[in-house]
């Protein structure tokens, strides 16, 4: 039997950020509506949670010379930086990581650096947008 930890670890460690995406869709669809909190941060901390329980370094709020980025997963061979943003699209998320250059914190890291902006619906409490960007080495 699949858990879902063991799902969600498994697309951290390959780097399947759709599968990655897929498995954070159930898991916020299964709160209670009576939980929901329209906030970016509850999203970013139910998020940090996740990401430390599975024993994944994570920072929140990592700052860089332009402003702070939401999420910073390291894995062995990646690095994900996550903006999240709320009842908007990802895209919006997105360009402000890449407006903001925050991947330039990274670049000389020798990992792969994943762009992910994910946007949450606060009516239904769930992740309704994602956009992810594999960046390149300068």
């Amino acid at each position: 039997m699949t858990t879902f930890c063991s799902q969600l670890a498994e697309a951290m460690v390959s780097g399947d950020v759709e599968s990655l995406r897929k498995v954070l869709e159930v898991f916020f669809a299964g709160f209670p509506y009576g939980l929901h909190k329209k906030s970016e941060n509850n999203f970013q901390n139910i998020f940090y949670s996740l990401s430390r329980l599975l024993g994944y370094y994570v920072e929140a709020e990592s700052r860089t010379s332009n402003g702070r980025i939401d999420a910073v997963v390291k894995t062995d061979q990646r690095i994900c930086l996550f903006e999240f943003k709320i009842d908007k699209n990802a895209d919006e998320a997105l360009s402000q990581i890449k407006n903001k250059d925050y991947v330039r914190k990274y670049m000389l890291s020798g990992k792969k650096v994943y762009l992910i902006g994910a946007s949450f619906d606060t009516c239904g409490g769930q992740l309704s947008d994602w956009q992810t960007k594999l960046a390149k080495p300068e």
